[in-house]
C-alpha cells in the first residue's frame, strides 16, 4: 500500500514539475540587438520578455568601456514590432580627456 501511495505521488508531481518549467526564463541567453554604435553613442533593441534590463545595461557598460552613461531621449518608433524596446545611450567622456576645455 505504501508503495502505491509513493507511485501515485510521483505520477502527480512529475507533470506539475514539468508544467512549472514550461515557460522560458527571463534573460535566458538572448542579447540585445545593436542597431547603431559609433563614437560614444549606442542604440539597442531588445524584447523585455527575453532579455533582462541588467543584460541590456551590461552591453551599454561594455560599449562605454566602464564609463558612466546616460539615456538619450528619443521618440519611440511609430509601429513597434511586438513588445520590443529601443533606446539610445551616450557615454560620458573620460575625465581629463581635454574635450570641452579651453
Amino acid at each position: 500500500m505504501a508503495k502505491f501511495k509513493l507511485l501515485a505521488f510521483e505520477v502527480v508531481m512529475l507533470p506539475a514539475a514539468l508544467a512549472a518549467c514550461a515557460g522560458a526564463p527571463v534573460d535566458q541567453v538572448v542579447k540585445p540587438e545593436i542597431l547603431f554604435a559609433s563614437g560614444d553613442v549606442i542604440r539597442l533593441q531588445w524584447n523585455p520578455q527575453q532579455t533582462g534590463e541588467s543584460r541590456v545595461l551590461g552591453t551599454v557598460r561594455a560599449f562605454c568601456g566602464g564609463r558612466n552613461f546616460d539615456e538619450v531621449p528619443s521618440p519611440q518608433d511609430a509601429s513597434p514590432s511586438g513588445p520590443s524596446r529601443t533606446k539610445t545611450w551616450r557615454c560620458h567622456l573620460f575625465p581629463g580627456s581635454g574635450a570641452g576645455g579651453m
